[in-house]
């Protein structure tokens, strides 16, 4: 049994895409908040038509993982923090939030993590900035005393608009006399960050900050809660949103890995195989790629029966730096029949890319995997069996949209979210359900019909379609 794990409890998102305030909240919350953790499988679907508010979900998620990945991956990828916040917060607001809860459970002792993180416009660019972020934690209270939950570390509120070079991490002075001996690199840092659009918190240079001196001792739970939320983004915690799919369409596939070491420690990440062309890859990559094929050849039977990968060996060649390497590409084999992997279709290729972190999910409670349109491509009843799978054995969470409606049949009802027309509670769950009702006619009448408390649907009219496709036609040179 692990003994230490992190699970997301809720996302709050203000201003961000059409969304301008929905909270997401995983079940499992409120035994949560009582002190009770879950080691079992705890998935939310969230459900609309488009354009309501699913994507900027995905978004959120994928923003705290490129938050916390190292600066020079980031740069290796040409990935910019400033293009991608421009892009997630609505450009008709002036400010924006995301609020996010995570649950820590540790050799026995249980926290709270809240992490918030703060946009504005900026009027002399018209692009948005990081304007601050804080971060705070609780840990449980075991005692009669009545209070659940108190203080736990340090409560960090870095406010980027502020040139204070003395109140850098908290509106108390007090806690800022703690860095006194590192005020000079403390700010030197926070200046990194804002012109970088990142993050000081989950910076390696807060966290050495944190290590130097004296202050090893002083803000050693400042470092506990910042190293343990930061691993377990970058090594448990996964989003595939719809540029992975942009990149599969050009025949790079993105297959995801994650292999867990005798000592505990974790190796995983994407890599993207050219469907199109071969691929020169290191000996010591190769090895690892063989597990993850290895592994989608063991799991993937049991969703196309007979089907695997073989990974065909080219030749051998030198590399720029004389390492040994091999020119390879990829078939599928089914029933015996081997064609290019690039044959394939489009929703194969979507479960070799998910498979390894399906895999993490299922077997592990502290795993997050966020999807966008998991259903795009995938057969309908393959889909809810391999919900129903997770959602009665597995153990990690799971986030997914989806449009296919399969899936309000194999679900609890709590486990599905919908969106609204109404930006300022775009996120809600079905009032008034009883275990006799069918979640899918439910949410098919409320479409059609309301009666929630929110309208579910901007109702469209096949009449009026019919007749705009008519005015529009391509022959159509009356006017």
């Amino acid at each position: 049994m692990i003994n230490n794990f992190l699970r997301l409890l809720s996302v709050e998102l203000n201003n961000i895409r059409n969304v301008s305030y929905g909270k997401l909240e995983f079940s499992e919350i409120k035994d949560t908040l009582e002190g009770n953790f879950s080691r079992s499988s705890d998935i939310i679907g969230l459900y609309g038509p488009n354009g309501s508010g699913k994507t900027a979900a995905i978004d959120a998620f994928d923003l705290l993982n490129k938050l916390v990945i190292n600066k020079d991956v980031l740069e290796k990828a040409k990935i910019k923090l400033k293009n991608i916040i421009n892009d997630i917060v609505s450009s008709y607001s002036t400010d924006a939030s995301i609020k996010y809860l995570f649950s820590l459970f540790n050799e026995g002792n249980r926290y709270l993590i809240t992490y918030e993180i703060y946009f504005k416009k900026d009027i002399s660019t018209n692009s948005f900035i990081i304007s601050e972020e804080k971060l705070l934690s609780k840990i449980f209270n075991n005692n009669d005393t009545g209070q659940k939950w108190r203080k736990y570390s340090s409560s960090f509120d870095v406010n980027y608009l502020l040139s204070d070079k003395e109140n850098i991490v908290s509106s108390i002075e007090l806690t800022n006399n703690e860095f006194k001996d590192s005020l000079f690199d403390l700010y030197a840092a926070k200046e990194i960050a804002k012109n970088d659009s990142s993050s000081l918190l989950f910076s390696e240079a807060f966290k050495k900050i944190l290590l130097g001196g004296e202050n090893s001792n002083k803000h050693k739970e400042d470092l506990f809660i910042i190293s343990h939320l930061s691993n377990y983004v970058l090594g448990n915690f996964y989003v595939f949103n719809h540029r992975d799919y942009g990149v599969s369409l050009i025949g790079l596939l993105p297959i995801g890995f994650r292999n867990e070491n005798n000592d505990g420690s974790v190796l995983n990440g994407v890599t993207f195989i050219n469907l199109f062309a071969s691929n020169p890859i290191k000996e010591s990559d190769l090895k690892l790629l063989n597990i993850s094929i290895d592994r989608i050849n063991g799991i993937m039977p049991s969703f196309i029966k007979d089907f695997h990968i073989d990974v065909n060996i080219l030749n051998e060649q030198s590399l720029t730096n004389n390492e040994k390497g091999y020119l390879i590409d990829f078939s599928s084999v089914v029933n015996g029949t081997k064609i290019p992997l690039k044959d394939e279709s489009d929703g194969i290729k979507k479960l070799i890319s998910l498979i390894g972190f399906l895999n993490g999910v299922f077997n592990n409670e502290g795993v997050f995997l966020a999807v966008d349109e998991f259903d795009s491509g995938i057969f309908e009843y393959l889909l809810g069996q391999v919900l129903r799978s997770i959602n009665n054995y597995g153990k990690g969470q799971l986030f997914f949209t989806s449009h296919n409606l399969r899936c309000l049949e194999v679900l609890n009802s709590k486990d599905i979210i919908f969106t609204t027309t109404n930006p300022l509670d775009r996120y809600i769950h079905f009032s008034a359900l009883k275990k006799t009702n069918n979640l899918r006619d439910k949410y098919i009448r409320a479409v059609q019909l309301g009666g929630e408390k929110e309208e579910m649907y901007n109702d469209t009219d096949e009449s009026n379609i019919a007749a705009a496709f008519r005015k529009f036609g391509v022959n159509n040179n009356d006017e």
